[in-house]
């Protein structure tokens, strides 16, 4: 039961972690001016840039803090975050997909497993185990 607790948190650590700093991001670049999130696709190119970016690493950051806060299997854990934010990015896509450039929901779908595993990769540098 202890290591379920231990394997919740770290998965909870991870997704908390992804959603509060997306969620930071897009609130500093809107007071900034920079980004306007009820018009995605009317955003400069460099700032839908910046925050697939931001994105990109957020999800890496999750996946590698996932991977590091579990008690066993550790790329498992990174994966699961990597397959939980497919699901979400693909929600977001269906939900968004008129306002939003397409190549940036697509590339948010793909990114989110492939950053999240590139995490759980870093975070098992050295350690001997199965995911």
């Amino acid at each position: 039961m202890k290591t379920m607790l231990k394997s919740a948190a770290a998965l909870l650590a991870g997704f908390i972690t992804i959603f509060v700093l997306s969620v930071g991001t897009d609130v500093v670049l809107e007071k900034k001016g920079y980004l306007t999130t009820a018009a995605f696709s009317r955003n400069a190119g460099w700032v839908i840039g910046l925050v697939l970016i931001c994105r990109i690493l957020y999800f890496v950051f999750g996946g590698f803090l996932a991977a590091k806060l579990a008690p066993s299997y550790p790329m498992r854990h990174a994966l699961i975050i990597g397959c939980v934010g497919v699901a979400m990015n693909i929600l977001g896509a269906v939900m968004t997909w008129a306002g939003t450039p397409h190549w940036f929901s697509l590339a948010l779908i793909f990114l989110a497993f492939v950053c999240s595993w590139l995490g759980g990769k870093v975070a098992c540098r050295g350690r001997d185990e199965k995911a």
